[in-house]
């Protein structure tokens, strides 16, 4: 070992000892059972726990810096609601939505799912609304992309033109080749459309299954509208004709089949709470 190698050993030695002398000072024998189990491995054990917490300290410093923004967010949005119908939101709503909230607020491509999270947080503190609020809102909104939210408040703003209850339906249309002698089909696109501007044949369905996961909506194909007119948007769109002329020059059989797209109760909630929308009171 050379003279360096020397010096670094020392420097070890030193700095081992002095830090366990400062340990044994703060923690005296009796009070120490975790000290005299690592034993000599004390400083490497402090070292690994230290780590191990450190995105829970990096969060915590993440919320503490995007509370006043939460807090102006959250003044707008109560700002019509009198004060004595402003409460505290439960903390399995509001720690979890506050901990996203840190993480994205700086970021402009989240500002619809920052919004979700306001509106769920304002929801959650108004007395009039808060029984719209669910723990487990925090956590769906977690599993959306910005893409997502958009097609969300699509939605919304159908529920928010509706009688109470009632729940928006929407048309979609699957196609599907039919292999010869062969038996049941193999699906090869779907089209749809949630707010009157129609997809294309191979429209990305992402959102859509998502959705479905989330138990926002279902994807029936055993119902249909009874509005044949809601379909024909979807049956004329540009290109379609043409891809189904190819599918029959090569030999192939494209079917079509008619099913909806429902929100469902669970789904129509999320979006109240999480949209601040409000429904139209049923015709009396």
């Amino acid at each position: 070992m050379d003279e360096k190698d020397l010096i670094e050993a020392g420097k070890v030695v030193v700095e081992s000892t002095a830090l366990a002398v400062a340990v044994k000072k703060v923690y005296p024998d009796a009070l120490q059972p975790l000290t005299k189990q690592v034993g000599n491995t004390l400083e490497t054990a402090g070292s690994l726990i230290n780590t191990v917490l450190r995105p829970v300290k990096s969060a915590a410093l993440g919320v503490n810096l995007v509370f006043d923004k939460v807090d102006a967010w959250l003044t707008e949005k109560l700002k019509n609601v009198p004060k004595e119908k402003i409460v505290a939101p439960p903390t399995n709503i509001a720690a979890p939505a506050m901990l996203q909230l840190a993480f994205i607020s700086e970021d402009e491509e989240m500002n619809e799912l920052r919004n979700l999270y306001v509106e769920l947080l304002a929801t959650a503190m108004n007395t009039d609304r808060r029984k719209l609020a669910h723990p487990a809102f925090v956590d769906i909104i977690k599993q959306m992309t910005p893409e997502e939210a958009r097609m969300l408040q699509k939605i919304a703003r159908d529920i928010s033109s509706q009688s109470v209850g009632d729940k928006p339906t929407y048309p979609i249309i699957e196609y599907r080749r039919i292999d010869k002698g062969q038996e049941g089909y193999h699906p090869i696109g779907r089209i749809y459309t949630v707010d009157g501007d129609c997809g294309t044949l191979l429209d990305d369905m992402r959102p859509l299954d998502n959705f479905q996961r989330l138990g926002i909506i279902t994807i029936d194909f055993t119902t249909y509208l009874s509005d044949s007119s809601r379909y024909e948007p979807l049956q004329n769109l540009k290109g379609l004709k043409s891809v189904e002329a190819r599918a029959k020059k090569m030999g192939i059989t494209v079917d079509t089949d008619n099913g909806t797209i429902q929100v469902t109760d669970f789904g129509r909630m999320f979006i109240i709470a999480c949209t601040g929308i409000t429904e139209t009171k049923t015709p009396t």
